[in-house]
């Protein structure tokens, strides 16, 4: 993970970028055989027949990407945004998802940027827009 924090004058800055990797596997092996030549014997050589026999491999991968930007001005207007990427093996096709997230908020009551007190009591409201493009042909 990196991080970066800047603060210049009267602005604040704070962004980071991850990246994340899970691998699971899993493997099993199964089998049994009777007819034991020696009774106390515990190898499936001991045994004359096979009854069964089986084995699989279950396996799969995630792989995240995901970043964050944080913006201020004196503490009053704020802005976010997040990006994730993530990529996994479980799915035959479209493996890649992309998720956003981005938020501005005017958060003081001091904040002049708008005479019109309406437009003041709108802003200060917290507003949130999600909007991911999809990929072209899916």
């Amino acid at each position: 993970m990196l991080r970066y924090t800047q603060q210049f004058g009267k602005h604040n800055l704070q962004a980071f970028v991850a990246h994340e990797s899970t691998t699971y596997d899993y493997y099993t092996f199964s089998g049994s055989k009777s007819g034991l030549v020696d009774p106390k014997g515990t190898e499936l050589e001991n045994a004359i027949k096979l009854n069964s026999l089986t084995s699989y491999i279950y396996n799969y991968r995630l792989e995240s990407y995901f970043s964050q930007l944080l913006y201020d001005y004196e503490g009053k207007y704020l802005f976010s945004g997040s990006l994730r990427r993530d990529g996994t093996s479980r799915f035959l096709n479209n493996k890649w998802g992309t998720f956003c997230f981005s938020r501005f908020r005017l958060g003081s009551e001091q904040g002049k940027l708008f005479e019109r007190e309406r437009m003041v009591a709108l802003l200060q409201t917290q507003n949130q827009l999600w909007y991911c493009r999809r990929p072209r042909g899916r």
